[in-house]
């Protein structure tokens, strides 16, 4: 007879109310994964595993209503994983859910079934040391999925003589909720700890941006981030956004409002290009620039409000050879400004602003 080769239970998966991260693998890689997340445990991660109890109604009921429950379904991806229907399945569940999957590939994996590919991820192979791999892992899971063992200071035994206050040191931004809402819709990429949304996969018609992914600032939105998507119909951009890159936006036929922030300060080339039902919109104070093609094929845009920040607007920043602008596009600018001049050299309608 074999011999029974499992290994211990690293800890008790967790129970309770508090937010926690859903662990999916195979359970023939269990060598591989308990080491992993008997660490994260250590470090104060709630983490829920199925214990490797076979299968059955009563099993998958369990299953599916603590994938329901999790903040993140923590995923390890393996070529066993990829062959897994309860994987699989898991994952699935997690997507109808809209609950965020962080895929941490094991190994080399050449044929994989899961619908995965959008995520991001994380593979252990290409990190040298340890603790760099642990690093890059804890980052993108959810803070508020980590025990805080913070201990409270003693009073002091005799009081000071006040001095200055000091500053307080700045704080690490928190999630804005730990249910991380909608982030599943999106591929993203880090960079000096900063955000660049780099597709949206949604099929929302009211889209509000996240200004936050995993508690690190989103502040561009990449090229194509939202190209052709004939879902949207408007769109809520977060105050922390810096840039719209080329063709953010672009064929994007049924978007009829965009909420730009204050913090914008330069929309690349082709980025509303073919919005054939954006009608207004407002370019916020600290724009300077607006590039070759942004409006262009906007036919039905009539109304669009001009900071006197702009200092440069592209010749074909509202048309082209092949697309033509609304002839009844209106500026509203304050007078004497680069705008003003813009449209007066370009027969574009102006209605001055304070």
């Amino acid at each position: 007879m074999p011999t029974d080769t499992k290994p211990a239970l690293p800890f008790a998966p967790y129970e309770g109310a508090e937010p926690y991260i859903f662990v999916s693998y195979a359970h023939a890689n269990k060598d591989k994964v308990y080491p992993i997340i008997a660490r994260l445990h250590g470090m104060g991660y709630r983490l829920w595993y199925d214990e490797g109890i076979e299968g059955g109604d009563k099993w998958w009921s369990v299953i599916v209503r603590h994938i329901k429950a999790s903040c993140i379904v923590l995923l390890f991806v393996t070529s066993d994983a990829g062959k897994s229907e309860w994987v699989e399945e898991e994952v699935l569940q997690a997507r109808e859910r809209k609950i965020t999957i962080f895929p941490v590939y094991l190994e080399p994996v050449v044929e994989l079934n899961l619908p995965i590919r959008r995520y991001q991820f994380i593979e252990q192979s290409t990190f040298v040391a340890e603790e760099d791999f642990y690093e890059k892992l804890c980052k993108g899971l959810p803070f508020a999925t980590k025990n805080s063992k913070a201990k409270p200071k003693p009073e002091p035994i005799l009081k000071i003589v006040p001095t200055a206050p000091k500053k307080p040191k700045p704080v690490r931004p928190t999630e804005p909720s730990p249910l991380l809402p909608s982030t599943i819709d999106y591929a993203w990429g880090l960079k000096d700890e900063t955000v660049t949304i780099n597709k949206y996969y949604g099929k929302e018609e009211n889209v509000v941006i996240p200004g936050m992914i995993f508690g690190w600032p989103v502040v561009r939105l990449g090229v194509n981030a939202f190209a052709d998507n004939t879902f949207i119909r408007s769109v809520t951009i977060p105050e922390g956004i810096t840039v719209l890159l080329s063709s953010a936006f672009s064929h994007c036929s049924h978007l009829q409002q965009v909420h730009l922030p204050y913090s914008l300060q330069y929309i690349e080339g082709s980025a509303f290009c073919l919005c054939t039902s954006l009608e207004r919109i407002i370019i916020p104070e600290g724009v300077s620039q607006i590039d070759q093609m942004t409006f262009a094929g906007c036919t039905a845009l009539v109304d669009i409000t001009v900071p006197n920040s702009l200092e440069h607007i592209h010749e074909k920043a509202f048309d082209s050879i092949m697309y033509s602008r609304n002839p009844n596009l209106t500026f509203r600018c304050p007078r004497g400004s680069y705008a003003e001049r813009y449209a007066k050299q370009h027969k574009i309608k102006v209605n001055y602003t304070s």
